[in-house]
């Protein structure tokens, strides 16, 4: 196991630096990686899914951390659900939500434009 460690306790691996198979990098999102070979890295929460599961993930199965705590490794927070309509309803919200951040830029791009047109300003 890599033997650089950050202030919470859990090991970190530097890009860019070699480390024996088995050890554990956090990304910046959170999300923990273990090397399993040679320059490929895999999402630990799904190696720990296919552990409990006794088997490779299906390509629609999603994993999922029951208290949404991404640090929390343990086999019991761990879920395997099928993909489908959570997730396209996450992607739906998501969409609207840049939507709504969108009209909101263009009204307000709008609003200026008409300011600078009542005051006779050039660009």
């Amino acid at each position: 196991m890599y033997n650089e460690w950050h202030e919470g306790g859990e090991p970190v691996v530097p890009r860019g630096v070699s480390v024996p198979e088995g050890s554990i990098r956090i990304a910046q999102n959170g999300y923990h990686y273990t090397k399993v070979e040679k320059g490929k890295w895999r999402l630990t929460h799904h190696i720990v899914a296919e552990e409990k599961l006794g088997r490779p993930l299906e390509p629609w199965e999603g994993v999922y951390f029951a208290d949404s705590d991404r640090k929390n490794l343990e086999p019991e927070n761990i879920q395997v659900r099928r993909k489908g309509k959570q997730a396209l309803t996450k992607q739906l919200a998501d969409l609207y939500k840049k939507k709504a951040e969108i009209t909101e830029q263009i009204a307000e791009i709008e609003r200026r434009m008409a300011i600078r047109q009542d005051l006779n300003i050039e660009s």
